[in-house]
């Protein structure tokens, strides 16, 4: 009778421990079928996210090719512009405004246009000739100076004059970026010669002959 009963639960034990098997497998069967679909789904994910940050990166690049300080500029301003870049008359520029004429000097400085940048220079006499104005730019740091402004504010949010400062022969122009807590902000002055807006950099040549005496 003992060994019936043992035999039975022997039985009985392989019979659970199969079922228990049998039940595992299918456990584990089922949690790979997961893991497989949740791969498919993860590997669908990064194709989908690579394919947006391509899609991102060529408007950067689209952006980064389409910038320019000029891009503001009606077509008309755009065709005095030229005319100015090609014969360095400041008369071609004569209807420009305080922040025009800003945006061409920046423009200028990042195409390395010195002989623009001395044409757009305020002169009451005492500006040095085109050739010493070209070395002293270069070589004090004005050019590095400008440039990094330029790269600073490339992407500036306004541009404006400030009214409580202007008068008929004087504006001072303010650039301001802005990005979440980062805020900057940039003061040119301009001044009038012969009726058109022309930068103010006589300041900067008068220090630096200050410093070099």
């Amino acid at each position: 009778m003992r060994r019936s009963v043992c035999i039975f639960l022997g039985m009985l034990m392989l019979v659970l421990v199969g079922c228990s098997n049998e039940a595992l497998v299918e456990e584990q069967k089922s949690t790979l079928e997961a893991q497989r679909s949740m791969l498919k789904q993860l590997d669908q994910q990064i194709v989908e996210l690579e394919e947006t940050i391509k899609e991102k990166q060529k408007i950067i690049e689209q952006h980064e090719d389409e910038f320019s300080y000029l891009n503001t500029l009606s077509q008309s301003e755009l065709e005095a512009y030229k005319l100015f870049a090609e014969e360095k008359k400041i008369e071609h520029l004569s209807q420009f405004s305080p922040e025009n004429i800003l945006l061409v000097y920046y423009h200028s400085v990042v195409i390395g246009d010195i002989d623009a940048i001395y044409t757009l220079t305020y002169n009451d006499g005492t500006l040095p000739d085109l050739v010493t104005f070209q070395q002293t730019y270069t070589k004090e740091g004005l050019l590095m100076k400008d440039l990094n402004s330029a790269a600073t504010f490339r992407y500036y949010h306004t541009i404006e004059v400030r009214e409580e400062n202007q008068t008929d022969k004087d504006a001072f122009v303010e650039l301001r970026i802005s990005y979440g807590k980062f805020n900057k902000s940039i003061i040119y002055g301009l001044k009038k010669e012969s009726g058109i807006w022309k930068m103010d950099m006589l300041p900067y040549f008068r220090d630096l002959e200050e410093k070099s005496q």
